[in-house]
């Protein structure tokens, strides 16, 4: 017996020993990868150096996180941190000690200072590495001078012929073509039929199945000509670097079954190019014609990029810097420090010092992952997604989310996880972030539904519409299971990859993210008992701009009421009706969506001017968001306009859906009380968003600047809020009936 319990104990030290080994293994990496995490966005953001300037980012997060993931202690960790950044800030300084200014100074201050520019980083929100679409959004290292590209990125051949000889045939362009190799670029045939009333009629340019192989391969494009088409145009582009080689460019009808070829002129491009055989554009782009090709008999055309460029100094956008040669040094680990200039010495195009090593070049490491698939390439991308929110995201205030806790556990989970999850990995990281804007884009699946819609109501998830009359579905149809599990049980993993700062928001974007998925497949529910296998074939986000197309624009009701569907009138309808809105008793606003560009409506329920700023874009010369530059002030200025139309009774409806631009618009009507709001609280996010790219074919959406009320209250994760709340009821759903614009017209036609 005692034999028997002594084996026990050992089994039990054993397995708690080797268990808290792995852990002790697991916590290290962590905190390797957290170490390497934080020295990434100070370098990258704020460390003014060249070569970090023209550092694939993307790439060096996956490469970093495999090279110091190994890393058995900080001695270790150390170490290999030097040595990773040397090629791309050899001025920085990783110490197990916190280091001293001048062992910083020496290391980045040239023999004759004064011959130099000093430059550094300063961000309005944050252009680096963005798409930034709005364009609002920048990042200069100042002082310092570049190369522009002012190339248009894409140049090509065109050429247009009438279509009126050619009315409802079918119309084929083909030719031939290659990429010269390892040019980064790719090619196009473009084939597009012009309506006479300018309607869009046939249009194709391979955007799908760009020109890519070094090879000579024929191409071709079939569309048709409509009975009102004015032209034919058609031609070849290439987009980006490289060069494109076209031969034998021919254009053909469809008569009686056959091919006819429409005669052009030097189609085969045996002579040089002449504008009036074709036209040629695009900045930065050379088009020579008559060009031999080893591997081709005939001659062909050449379309090459050469680029366009124009040295510039990058100005300050703000007054603010950092003080000369000033050092940001942190502790970055338990006991590893970084000692990192922000601002550093430039002549030439090239800070000093230049590094002793090689720049690095991507291509020389091929064993490196290049997919999801690779763990280093999922820590990379958090690593990437984290540093931009950790210096640059304007809620952290708001939020309360212990963001360096969060990147921890994100750290942690994607060791179990793998290339079909990583979505999901960064989906749950920014969905703690509580931003409506945040969308994680590029799991390549489409957005497809069954034919129903369904929504929360009552606590119960219910069908709300059905457009296949075939299915024995009715609207009103309480869902008792989902794929064999409470609608409840089914929703809740759902939710905890959506970012959404209110929960009316939450479960707005929840309703679809459970209905939608990959096109043709299977979603099971039961509903009375019964199952319904239900595929998922409709576009979904199609359908519903159908749906929304086919309402109302505006109404005239019964008793001098004016309906407008915010959602869908143009400024210039909403003028056209000026005379019915004069004479109308009531105006009943409808902002359950998006505002079709319609915002001048609230000059005409104004009846003061107003100024107030309630956009904010942050300034940051520091990481972490530590001592804020201060910050600009935006607002829309908004003056009155006749006819004055606040003097009569105007009812806005909102609810969940109305976000951003709508919440911009919803601003003005709360703070002048230009009306009586009834519904659900709007989203609680507005601002414009920024956006940034991730290796994988993935990005990532979010709001790039703060916004809040006309008076200066919170507006993010609040909302604007109605006077009078609602809620939709199953009986109402049955009845087909819109409780909410039921109790607008209710109060537009109470007695003043």
């Amino acid at each position: 017996m005692k034999q028997h319990l002594v084996f026990i104990w050992i089994a039990i030290l054993v397995f708690f020993s080797t268990t808290l080994e792995s852990y002790s293994q697991t916590q290290r990496e962590i905190d390797n990868l957290v170490a390497f995490s934080k020295a990434y966005g100070y370098v990258k953001y704020f460390h003014p150096s060249t070569e970090s300037d023209q550092l694939d980012w993307g790439w060096f997060s996956v490469y970093g996180a495999n090279q110091v993931r190994d890393c058995q202690d900080i001695s270790c960790l150390n170490m290999t941190l030097n040595e990773l950044f040397k090629p791309v800030a050899p001025t920085v300084l990783f110490s197990l000690e916190s280091p001293e200014k001048s062992q910083i100074g020496e290391r980045f201050t040239p023999s004759e200072p004064e011959q130099y520019n000093q430059v550094y980083w300063q961000h309005y929100g944050v252009g680096k590495d963005m798409i930034n679409p709005s364009k609002l959004y920048k990042s200069v290292r100042v002082n310092s001078t570049q190369k522009i590209d002012k190339s248009d990125g894409f140049g090509g051949i065109s050429k247009s012929i009438d279509a009126k000889p050619y009315l409802n045939k079918k119309v084929r362009l083909t030719g031939r073509a290659k990429m010269t190799a390892s040019t980064g670029g790719n090619g196009h045939f473009w084939l597009r039929v012009d309506n006479t009333d300018k309607s869009p009629g046939y249009f194709e340019n391979m955007d799908g199945n760009p020109i890519t192989s070094a090879e000579w391969k024929a191409y071709e494009i079939i569309g048709d000509i409509n009975p009102k088409a004015s032209t034919i145009n058609f031609g070849g582009f290439l987009s980006g670097k490289g060069t494109l080689l076209v031969d034998n460019l021919e254009l053909e009808v469809e008569e009686d079954g056959k091919w006819k070829t429409i005669p052009l002129t030097n189609s085969s491009f045996e002579d040089p190019i002449q504008p009036k055989d074709w036209y040629s554009s695009g900045k930065g782009y050379e088009f020579t014609g008559n060009v031999n090709d080893q591997m081709e008999e005939n001659k062909s055309l050449q379309i090459h990029y050469k680029g366009e460029f124009e040295i510039i100094t990058n100005e300050a956008i703000f007054p603010q810097s950092p003080e000369e040669d000033e050092v940001w040094v942190r502790e970055i680990s338990e006991g590893l420090w970084i000692g990192m200039p922000l601002t550093l010495y430039e002549k030439d195009m090239q800070t000093y010092p230049i590094p002793a090593v090689a720049a690095y070049n991507p291509d020389n490491y091929p064993e490196l992952p290049i997919t999801a698939d690779g763990l280093d390439f999922r820590l990379g991308n958090i690593i990437n997604t984290w540093n931009v929110f950790q210096h640059f995201y304007p809620y952290f205030k708001e939020t309360g989310v212990d963001w360096e806790s969060e990147l921890k556990n994100s750290l942690r989970a994607t060791y179990s996880s793998d290339g079909n999850s990583h979505y999901n990995d960064l989906k749950k990281l920014t969905a703690k972030l509580k931003d409506g804007h945040i969308q994680v884009y590029g799991n390549g699946q489409g957005v497809f539904a069954p034919p129903i819609a369904w929504e929360w109501i009552e606590n119960k998830l219910i069908i709300t519409q059905v457009f296949d009359p075939s299915l024995e579905l009715k609207v009103g149809d309480q869902v008792d299971e989902i794929a064999g599990i409470s609608p409840e049980l089914y929703f809740n993993p759902i939710k905890e990859g959506i970012s959404a700062a209110t929960q009316g928001y939450l479960n707005y974007r929840a309703n679809d993210e459970a209905l939608t998925g990959a096109k043709e497949s299977i979603l099971n529910i039961t509903v009375r008992g019964k199952e319904f296998e239900l595929v998922r074939w409709m576009d979904y986000y199609k359908n519903r701009t159908q749906q929304k197309a086919s309402l109302p624009h505006y109404q005239l009701l019964d008793n001098e009421i004016v309906y407008l569907n915010l959602d869908l009138i143009s400024i210039d309808t909403i003028k056209n009706i000026l005379p019915e809105l004069k004479n109308s008793k009531a105006i009943i606003a409808d902002l359950r969506g998006y505002p079709k560009g319609n915002h001048e409506f609230i000059k005409l329920l104004l009846d003061d001017v107003d100024s107030s700023k309630w956009m904010m874009v942050n300034k940051f010369i520091y990481p972490d968001q530590e001592n804020i530059a201060g910050h600009s002030e935006m607002g829309w200025e908004m003056v009155p306009e006749e006819p004055h139309l606040g003097n009569k009774k105007v009812i806005f409806i909102i609810d969940e859906q109305a976000i951003s631009y709508a919440e911009s618009y919803m601003g003005f009507i709360e703070a002048n009380n230009l009306a009586v709001i009834i519904g659900q609280p709007t989203a609680g996010t507005n601002g414009n968003i920024n956006m940034f790219a991730l290796p994988g074919e993935m990005g990532i959406s979010f709001t790039g600047m703060k916004v809040v009320k006309h008076d200066g209250s919170q507006l993010h994760g609040v909302g604007i809020l109605p006077d009078i709340y609602l809620e939709k009821t199953i009986e109402g759903i049955k009845a087909g009936r819109d409780e909410f614009l039921e109790k607008a017209i209710e109060l537009a036609q109470m007695p003043d």
